[in-house]
């Protein structure tokens, strides 16, 4: 069985500030969920926002926006659709897919952060 729920293994200093190794892949959620921080690119077999990285198992970058990114990601896998984050957006730039998972439009999102910190899923 596997899991849902997105963990973090271990945390490690790194040059470019801290790294954490997931027990999931953070890109799979990458381009609907890390508008907020940043333009999402991907550059070979890693998706880059700002000045975070992500790659196969791992999240790096400066400790704050690793936070951010983790929370983010973490929402993104354990989103269970109940739609809070929604009236914090000033935008509309939240939805709900089909799979009652929150997504974030690129185009409507101005990066204000106002859906960091509201998920149930992350204070839970």
């Amino acid at each position: 069985v596997e899991k849902r729920g997105l963990e973090i293994i271990t945390r490690l200093e790194s040059d470019k500030g801290i790294r954490i190794k997931l027990n999931r892949d953070p890109r799979v959620v990458a381009y609907r969920t890390l508008h907020p921080l940043g333009h999402v690119t991907s550059k070979e077999d890693v998706v880059v926002v700002d000045s975070i990285v992500l790659g196969e198992d791992y999240i790096e970058g400066p400790k704050d926006a690793v936070k951010n990114a983790f929370e983010l990601v973490k929402r993104g896998y354990e989103c269970v659709g109940c739609g809070i984050c929604l009236g914090y957006c000033p935008t509309g730039a939240l939805s709900l897919e089909r799979d009652e998972k929150i997504a974030i439009n690129p185009k409507l999102c101005i990066r204000c952060q106002k859906c960091l910190g509201i998920c149930p899923i992350i204070k839970f």
